[in-house]
Order: C-alpha cells, then structure tokens, then sequence
C-alpha cells in the first residue's frame, strides 16, 4: 500500500493502474471532510469505488481538533458532557466505510489510556451527537475569512507559481484553529514551491477569481505571518 498526500485525480489514477494495492493511507479528518483543498471525502469515494482499504491519517488534523476554541468545545460538552474532544475526531473515523485502521498520534500515557478507552466504547454517532458535530464544523468554518473554493484559476495565470490556494486554506486554518505555530509550519512545506513572497502584485490573479478575492493582500499577509 502507499500513503497520499495529493488530489483526487492522483488517487484515482494510482488506484486504476495498481488494483494490487492492499490499502491507502488517506488524511482523513471531520474539518478536511469537505474541503474545497483536501477533498477527504471525495478521497475515501475513490478509495471505496476501487475496492481499496483505507488506513487514516491525521484523524485529529495534528491534534488542532483536540485543542478547540471554546466556542466549539462548549458545543460538544453540552452534547456529550465528560467527553474528550479527541473521542469526537476519532469516531468520527471509527464509523467511516471501508476503514481498516485509524492512526493516533499520542504524547502521554494518558492520552493512550483515554484513546483505548474511547475505542472500546465507541458506537456511531447519534442523531443528537451528529447534529452537535455539524454545528460544531460550522462554527470553525465560520471563523474562516477567505472565500476561497480551490477552483484554480488564479494558478493558472501566476507568473511566480505561487502556491495560492494552498495559502488561502493555511490563513483560514490558522483563523479556524487559532494555532499560529502549526500553521506556520505547514507553511513551510506546503507552499515552499511557491512562497508568498515571491507574488509580483501583477494582478492576474485577482482578475481571474470568481470569489473577488483581495488575494496580493492576503498574500502579504501570509509572508509576514509564516516567512
């Protein structure tokens, strides 16, 4: 099997020339399930439709999704009180089709007894705990402040190769998870093929985005806070 960190057309081309795979290893997260740059859902469709299991990475984006903002984290208390943040991450990827295996990063023993102890117990998600975990996405999705869908238009008309959506997702991650650090070092190899600071303020971009996106401005931004 091979892990991917590419698009759905990636996958799908890697899964029809090599049926052999016994699994994929796929990013997989309740934040990055329907985003416009990871594309978790479409990945996991791909994976099932070819017949290959899926092992899951990232199921708590880092650990971003165990460290909330209290306006998320009071919205799963209130659901589930007593509940760990990272036990709504996890069963979130427990319960997927086609899992074979669902990665956890862990920092102490604690983290390891509680993760267990989470498993064991694990059921799907109620309709109450569902509609919890909707309300939860979309209040993270609301502390977002780019409108960008990832359509690609504005990289086909960059002279630098700025890696311009990747960039607009990392301002909106950092904006959604409140944690500048991490952000910063996505950053760092996530757009190194295409810094920021290598825009040229040409324009072509903003003139080719359907959104009317301040993109020069934001990209600015992006060198100052991750340069």
């Amino acid at each position: 099997g091979f892990s991917i960190h590419d698009n759905v057309e990636c996958l799908e081309k890697l899964l029809t020339e090599h049926p052999e795979m016994d699994f994929v290893q796929i990013q997989v997260n309740y934040l990055d399930w329907e985003d416009p740059q990871n594309e978790a859902k479409a990945m996991m469709e791909v994976a099932e439709r070819h017949h290959t299991p899926v092992i899951i990475m990232e199921p708590a984006r880092g650990g971003r999704l165990c460290n909330l903002p209290e306006e998320v984290a009071s919205i799963f208390e209130e659901a589930k009180p007593g509940s760990t943040q990272a036990e709504w991450a996890y069963r979130f990827c427990w319960n997927l089709p086609n899992v074979v295996s669902v990665l956890s990063g862990m920092s102490t023993l604690e983290q390891a007894r509680e993760n267990i102890a989470s498993y064991v117990a694990n059921k799907p998600f109620t309709t109450e705990e569902q509609c919890a975990l909707d309300r939860a996405i979309a209040k993270l999705r609301s502390f977002a402040e780019i409108p960008c869908t990832a359509c690609n238009y504005c990289v086909e008309g960059c002279p630098a190769g700025v890696k311009i959506p990747q960039i607009m997702a990392l301002l909106n991650l950092e904006s959604m998870t409140h944690d500048h650090e991490f952000v910063k070092g996505l950053y760092g190899w996530q757009a190194a093929e295409g810094l920021a600071s290598a825009c040229t303020q040409c324009g072509l971009c903003e003139s080719m985005c359907p959104q009317q996106i301040e993109i020069i401005e934001h990209l600015e931004t992006a060198a100052e806070k991750y340069e």
